[in-house]
């Protein structure tokens, strides 16, 4: 007889449909792709390539309004030519760039190929969320965005925790082949085993599509809620780049911890306590649950900044993380 885990994985895998493991699949691998890249972009940009500290942050902040504009367009796109033409292309592209980022040594062309990084992952962005609200059934949906949340985190988690525990920091170089090896590996996968949820819609126009946005965006409540998610999102950004200088920069980082690891407190955190975070909190009104989360994101901040002590710069990581978890 199965046992009863056994049986309740099974009752999951077929709660939701084939192509919702497809695309969790793509995600899981290029996420993992993403936050390995990141986890050894400030070492590997400062010290083995030397360019000054004040200038790393700048390589992935061209990326963003790429990551997070280019989603209006592309989403458009995709459903106007299909998903699967636009993942192929977003997929192959990506793994082009990753695997020549390794040749580019100057800043300059460091920066155009982040930002083409940025182009990439914002051709794509959007529709892997679509194709789960598109292909999931209405009762199993939030299931389906829960799952597909925890993924994300999962891929972030594994490769910054294998490439600081596993390879030297003179190999962090190597983050940007096996970047460009899980993304070829999501086209080969694409290419055999996706398929559109739905027929593209061959009328639908890009300056549609952005008219309809505005239209959303003109309502005063949701726009001063895109302003305070906004908001967050911007200090949230901080733990790609700016936290790991600082603790390289102020000796907050003893010598033998790699500083690929830094990485890996934000995602692991959200990996193991996130569901129970969520739980906690889902009976507890909105907006006190988002202002208390600003608070104590905030005193997190401040712990990383003021305290230089190793314990206290994780244990600020851990809180930040587990208000991003609710």
């Amino acid at each position: 007889m199965p046992s009863t885990n056994s049986l309740k994985r099974i009752k999951l895998f077929e709660k939701l449909p084939p192509i919702f493991w497809v695309v969790i699949t793509f995600e899981l691998m290029e996420r993992a792709a993403y936050y390995g890249m990141l986890a050894i972009l400030p070492y590997y940009a400062r010290y083995t390539l030397g360019i000054p500290a004040g200038r790393v942050g700048v390589i992935t902040g061209v990326m963003m309004p790429f990551l997070y504009l280019l989603p209006i367009f592309s989403g458009a796109l995709a459903e106007k030519f299909g998903y699967r033409r636009q993942m192929l292309f977003a997929f192959g592209f990506l793994s082009t760039v990753y695997f020549l980022i390794p040749r580019l040594s100057s800043f300059e062309l460091l920066v155009l190929g982040y930002m083409a990084i940025g182009f990439g992952i914002g051709s794509y962005k959007p529709l892997i969320s679509s194709t789960i609200g598109k292909a999931t059934p209405t009762e199993e949906r939030n299931l389906a965005f829960s799952l597909y949340y925890w993924v994300v985190n999962l891929g972030a988690a594994i490769t910054p925790a294998i490439f600081a525990f596993t390879f030297p920091r003179s190999a962090y170089v190597y983050a940007y082949y096996v970047a460009s090896s899980l993304l070829f590996a999501d086209f080969v996968l694409c290419f055999f085993f996706f398929k559109d949820a739905t027929e593209p819609d061959r009328t639908l126009t890009v300056k549609r599509s952005v008219l309809n946005i505005w239209e959303v965006v003109r309502d005063l409540k949701f726009a001063v809620l895109l302003l305070i998610i906004a908001g967050f999102w911007f200090m949230y950004a901080m733990n790609n780049v700016v936290v790991v200088l600082h603790g390289l920069e102020f000796g907050v980082l003893p010598a033998w911890f790699p500083p690929a690891g830094v990485a890996v407190f934000n995602p692991l955190t959200i990996v193991l306590a996130g569901p129970l975070l969520s739980k906690a909190v889902e009976k507890v009104d909105t907006l006190k649950a988002m202002l208390t989360g600003v608070i104590i994101y905030i005193i997190g901040i401040c712990v990383l900044g003021f305290i230089l002590d190793f314990y206290a710069f994780v244990i600020g990581i851990i809180v930040l993380s587990m208000v991003e978890g609710w």
